[in-house]
């Protein structure tokens, strides 16, 4: 909501929930494919839960949950996905951007990535950003209770996305 005040933002559709992983893997191995990220996006985005509005923006804030939840990360790839595929973090990752891309091509999709990842987890996520042009902000310092962000931790989330949001504007001009 910072952002979305700070950019004068239209908000479409939020589909963040407590605990989801990207993946169909969940905590203590449960099966998460009716909660997932993967499962929301196509469920949510194909039925046109966003009000058949053109979406100029998609941010993608997710992996936490996969990382904290120790979901099997699997090997990158980038087609041929089955839903076997989607239990795993990197192909369910690819399998989302490829998605979103495919149905939203003009849109900008952008990865917001938390920081205290893994240094493997940090550069597969980035490197299936780059592979579907998808922008992303690495984010850094965040002020965390718990590993949750506390206000101030949303107030530097929320600049930092601004930041690189502007910085984006300025290197169009």
């Amino acid at each position: 909501m910072r952002l979305l005040s700070r950019t004068e933002s239209k908000l479409l559709l939020n589909s963040s929930w407590s605990g989801t992983t990207v993946c169909n893997y969940g905590y203590d191995g449960a099966d998460y494919s009716s909660v997932s990220f993967v499962t929301r996006m196509r469920e949510q985005l194909f039925a046109g839960n966003y009000n058949g509005e053109k979406i100029d923006t998609i941010f993608i804030f997710g992996g936490t949950n996969d990382f904290w939840a120790g979901s099997p990360t699997g090997k990158i790839k980038y087609s041929d996905f089955t839903e076997k595929d989607l239990f795993f973090c990197y192909p369910a990752f690819s399998f989302m951007f490829g998605y979103l891309k495919e149905r939203f091509p003009e849109t900008n999709i952008i990865c917001i990535i938390n920081s205290d990842f893994s240094i493997d987890f940090y550069n597969s996520i980035i490197k299936i950003c780059e592979h579907y042009g998808v922008d992303y902000v690495l984010l850094e310092g965040i002020d965390k209770s718990m590993g949750h962000p506390t206000e101030k931790g949303m107030e530097q989330i929320s600049d930092q996305v601004l930041k690189f949001l502007n910085d984006k504007k300025e290197k169009k001009i």
